[in-house]
């Protein structure tokens, strides 16, 4: 199942990619609200419980786009790794299995006489099965994709991200849930190659080398769709000077993006990510009291101003940080906040969903930055 957390955001289990890890962790951790949807639960089959986590906003509560988070493996090792745990399930019938989806069922009776035997059936009747079931998790928006060869580190940047309290000592002394003694199979090399060359498109999409098959005229290799998703979006430098507000906030006039910022009656608007060093900081949508006062990364794009504070609340003029803007801003990206919206709850959500509404007169949730 998806698993909902405290915090609002949706973490999806993609089989055999230590999702079963994850979702232990997250519930010793603490940190789980609900399981939600089907085993497996692809983002197309979580639209009606999206959808109805956004009619909050008719009820005086702001619209919380979810922060979405998933685990993919090198193709190769799937695999090996399905085969293996298949061995040890007798090889189930997925289909049999009432009132139970799963990815796998499409790979019903394709086994048990051997690997290269289940191989072979893939190809022939499944090519291309890992590429395609990555694309029903990732093809309808995910703001950040780990690798299951590092699990604990990609878990640790979420949840830090996410500004939510854990326990990383227990995190990484976590033991393993439901893999194998960590045997590698052997490949047929044809058979090897013919899978790399079905699963061409995952390889390169999360950065993993292929060992026997390259296309032919293939140029560079592109930029892995790994970690944050707002690497390939657009990336604005901000350069020093920035001005002093006030306590540890820092503000810079962004007159022309001020059509996609926070306002009044859409105070979760912005899909503007402020990175430092090429991290993202981790509460957008601050309030800016709290900006001014508590610092640590919190910051806000509202109207035509960005004010924010540093990580560590240092002067973003001498600490010698690289600032920038990432975004994602097109039609699709108006009419459909939830999914491409990169916006993270944070834990003044509370006070901020109390305050988004002002209680008389013309106060708002968050004054903008006076003009110097």
């Amino acid at each position: 199942m998806a698993t909902l957390l405290k915090c609002g955001a949706l973490f999806l289990h993609i089989p055999k990619a230590g999702g079963n890890w994850v979702s232990d962790v997250l519930e010793e951790q603490g940190l789980v609200f609900a399981n939600v949807g089907g085993c497996h639960a692809t983002r197309e089959q979580l639209v009606p419980f999206e959808q109805f986590l956004r009619a909050s906003a008719k009820y005086d509560r702001p619209n919380r786009p979810l922060f979405t988070f998933c685990f993919v493996r090198n193709p190769r090792t799937w695999y090996e790794s399905w085969y293996q745990h298949m061995n040890r399930k007798g090889w189930v019938n997925w289909a049999d299995e009432a009132g139970h989806w799963y990815p796998g069922v499409r790979l019903d009776g394709f086994g048990p006489d051997g690997f290269d035997e289940f191989v072979a059936r893939v190809l022939d009747q499944r090519p291309g099965f890992v590429t395609d079931m990555y694309g029903a998790y990732l093809n309808h928006g995910m703001h950040f994709v780990g690798r299951q060869e590092h699990l604990a580190d990609d878990l640790v940047t979420v949840l830090r991200f996410l500004n939510v309290p854990f326990d990383e000592e227990r995190l990484r002394e976590y033991a393993p849930v439901n893999s194998g003694d960590g045997t590698r199979l052997r490949w047929r090399p044809t058979l090897l190659e013919a899978v790399e060359r079905a699963e061409y498109s995952a390889f390169e999409r999360f950065g993993y080398a292929t060992e026997l098959f390259q296309p032919p005229g293939a140029g560079p290799r592109r930029r892995p769709q790994i970690g944050f998703a707002w690497g390939d979006c657009h990336r604005i430098p901000l350069n020093a000077p920035f001005e002093h507000e006030q306590g540890y906030g820092w503000r810079r006039e962004l007159v022309e993006l001020g059509e996609m910022a926070d306002i009044l009656h859409d105070p979760y608007r912005s899909p503007v990510v402020l990175l430092e060093d090429g991290r993202p900081l981790p509460s957008p949508h601050a309030l800016h009291d709290d900006i001014r006062t508590a610092g640590r990364g919190r910051y806000s794009h509202w109207t035509k101003w960005l004010l924010f504070s540093t990580s560590d609340n240092s002067n973003p003029n001498t600490n010698g940080r690289c600032y920038e803007l990432a975004f994602t801003w097109n039609v699709e990206a108006a009419r459909d906040a939830l999914v491409t919206t990169a916006y993270t709850p944070s834990r003044e959500d509370g006070r901020a969903a109390a305050s988004a509404r002002p209680a008389s007169g013309p106060q708002t949730r968050r004054p903008a930055p006076a003009v110097a």
